[in-house]
C-alpha cells in the first residue's frame, strides 16, 4: 500500500471505499434503535426517500433530469446501457460476454457513430432521432440473471466452508 502526503505533510494510506465496508459500517453504527446509516444516502438506494426522490413518476425534478439525459442520448443515437463502461465493473463486462454477439455488434456500432458525430460536432438528423429508443434496456435482465447466479456461487461457497469432504464422498455439514 503506497502512502501519500496527507494535511500537514503527514503520511496517510489513500482511503479505498468498498461495498463491503460501506455495509461493515451501516451495521457498526446504530441510534435510538436505527443505523445511522438510514439517515444518509445509500448507495443501493434501499431506503424509500431516496427511491421517492429518483423516481420520475413522484418527482418532477427527477422527471425533468430523465426528459433531459433521453434528449442528449437521441441525439447520438445512443441508449443508457451504452454507457456503461466494461472496463469498471466486472458485471457489466460479465453481462456483455454473455450477450449474443449481434446485440454487442448493435452497441458497438452506436458507441462509434456517437463517437464520430461528436468529433465531427453534428447530430443525429431529426428523423432518426425520433426513431431512437434510448431507455430500451437490453443489459439489466442479463444483470439480474448474473446478480442471481452470484447468490448461488456465495451459498456455495459458503456451505463448502461448512462441510467436510472425506476420501469415500460422503459430505458431513455442521
Amino acid at each position: 500500500m503506497q502512502l501519500s502526503n496527507g494535511p500537514g505533510g503527514n503520511r496517510v494510506a489513500p482511503f479505498q471505499p468498498s461495498l463491503d465496508n460501506f455495509r461493515a459500517f451501516q451495521q457498526s453504527r446504530k441510534i435510538g434503535g436505527k443505523k445511522e446509516a438510514d439517515f444518509a444516502i445509500n448507495p443501493m438506494a434501499s431506503s424509500k426517500l431516496v427511491k421517492a426522490i429518483l423516481d420520475p413518476k413522484k418527482n418532477w425534478f427527477a422527471a425533468l433530469h430523465k426528459k433531459t439525459v433521453e434528449n442528449r442520448l437521441r441525439k447520438y443515437g445512443l441508449r443508457y446501457d451504452d454507457l456503461f463502461d466494461p472496463m469498471e465493473s466486472l458485471d457489466i463486462k460479465e453481462a456483455l460476454a454473455r450477450l449474443p454477439r449481434e446485440i454487442v455488434d448493435a452497441r458497438n456500432q452506436r458507441l462509434l457513430r456517437a463517437m464520430d458525430l461528436s468529433m465531427k460536432h453534428e447530430y443525429l438528423p431529426k428523423d432518426l432521432q425520433a426513431q431512437q429508443t434510448p431507455f430500451r434496456s437490453y443489459l439489466r435482465d442479463m444483470l439480474a440473471l448474473l446478480n442471481h447466479h452470484q447468490g448461488d456461487w456465495k451459498s456455495l461457497k459458503e456451505w463448502k466452508e461448512n462441510a467436510f469432504i472425506l476420501k469415500e464422498g460422503v459430505c458431513l455439514s455442521f
